[in-house]
């Protein structure tokens, strides 16, 4: 992994892996539906719980210390979530509105699926993944109180029975080698083998063509992996460009990082949070 992240990453490979090193903080995401970011940190205040804000997230509320999920305040009742920092960025990054048709292509375990159902009104979501994975999401939709439509089906056989009604808006967090959540997942170093992070690009690959006719002309996808190295970020958006002369990309202005030939990618040590790649993508 040390080769990998020096040979994308050479000045600043130090400090991504002395981040990849440390303890995560607990960091969660807070429901507008139920509360306020203020709100909730009065609340924690009055329960003698160190806490502060994010530093970009608008949702965000970090823990100076750690706690076991079930001792959080009001986590039960839906206030809040946990979901790191940089996963919360895709949430602005997406641009919805009230009453858009929504795809989340892989949303196992659903936190981004519910993140965008608390923050707008009407949205009629769809959120698919593998058999074995989509039980999580339906336990977080639950726990929050939202409803979307759930398939236990991969993206490419889902567009295989699709109804032709197309999305305003899909969000494809890809599976990918985990590089930039390594410090929440250290067994990551030990499973990769050496040629994954192309493996995991061909199947990402794979993905954005699958969901490209889906995409309504006016729509918007957002290509998210939490991964930092660029063959399964920059590398992959290059070939679908490549493949598919209608697609234009932007890097969404909402989230901070470094600027890539196509997106922003957040390092472990540079920016706060776990290391994602974002780019937007549509049809010209």
């Amino acid at each position: 992994f040390y080769q990998w992240i020096a040979d994308a990453w050479p000045a600043e490979v130090g400090e991504i892996c002395s981040a990849l090193g440390e303890r995560p903080p607990l960091t969660l995401r807070i429901n507008p539906r139920k509360t306020t970011r203020d709100g909730y940190l009065a609340l924690l205040a009055e329960r003698k719980t160190p806490a502060k804000k994010t530093a970009e997230s608008p949702l965000g509320v970090q823990f100076l210390s750690p706690m076991p999920v079930e001792d959080i305040p009001m986590f039960g009742e839906g206030w809040v979530s946990v979901q790191d920092e940089s996963a919360q960025l895709c949430l602005p990054a997406i641009q919805l509105e009230d009453g858009l048709r929504v795809l989340d292509a892989c949303a196992a375990p659903g936190g981004k699926t519910c993140a965008m159902l608390e923050s707008a009104e009407g949205l009629r979501l769809t959120a698919i993944d593998l058999k074995d994975r989509v039980k999580a999401i339906h336990e977080n939709l639950q726990r929050l109180g939202l409803e979307a439509e759930v398939c236990a089906v991969t993206l490419q056989d889902y567009h295989r029975g699709w109804d032709k009604v197309q999305f305003d808006r899909i969000l494809l967090d890809a599976p990918c080698s985990g590089s930039g959540v390594i410090r929440r997942h250290p067994d990551i170093r030990y499973r990769r083998k050496p040629g994954d992070p192309q493996r995991f690009a061909g199947q990402q690959l794979e993905l954005l063509e699958a969901a490209w006719p889906m995409l309504a002309d006016s729509g918007v996808r957002l290509y998210v992996t939490c991964s930092i190295l660029p063959v399964e970020n920059d590398a992959v958006i290059e070939r679908f460009v490549s493949r598919n002369p209608r697609v234009k990309t932007s890097r969404p202005e909402e989230v901070g990082g470094s600027a890539t030939r196509f997106g922003i990618q957040r390092l472990p040590g540079l920016h706060d949070g776990d290391g994602f790649y974002y780019c937007l993508l549509g049809k010209l």
